[in-house]
């Protein structure tokens, strides 16, 4: 079939697959998810690479949120929420990352009020 142009509905599933490689690389990586996010809590460690990664992931999310309101805001809220699900996920025993991969997309649905395309629930 013809492509259609994305539209706002889309957003969601665009910024969750941007995501989706750094939750699948975690998930195989579970002690470096863990090594990573005590380095972010601990506040005795200043790490650049660190900052440069989070602050590209958002100019990377604000480009994809550009037609919405405070689209870096939205990005930085969605980047603090992304940041929670990992640190929910690494604390749990579950390996698969589908479950924080949905819980991400709710959140962005919920940051930049987009709707369910399909009228599905979870």
């Amino acid at each position: 079939g013809a492509q259609t142009s994305p539209t706002a509905a889309d957003d969601p599933a665009a910024v969750t697959q941007l995501l989706r490689p750094f939750i699948e690389w975690f998930s195989e990586h579970a002690d470096l998810a863990r090594a990573y996010l005590a380095i972010l809590v601990s506040g005795r460690h200043r790490s650049e690479v660190l900052e440069t990664l989070a602050e590209q992931l958002i100019e990377a999310i604000t480009t994809i949120l550009e037609r919405h309101p405070d689209a870096e805001s939205k990005a930085r809220l969605i980047h603090r929420a992304y940041l929670g699900e990992l640190m929910i996920w690494a604390g749990s025993n579950v390996i698969e990352p589908a479950h924080a991969l949905t819980e991400i997309e709710s959140s962005v649905r919920a940051a930049i009020g987009t709707e369910r395309r399909h009228g599905s629930h979870r």
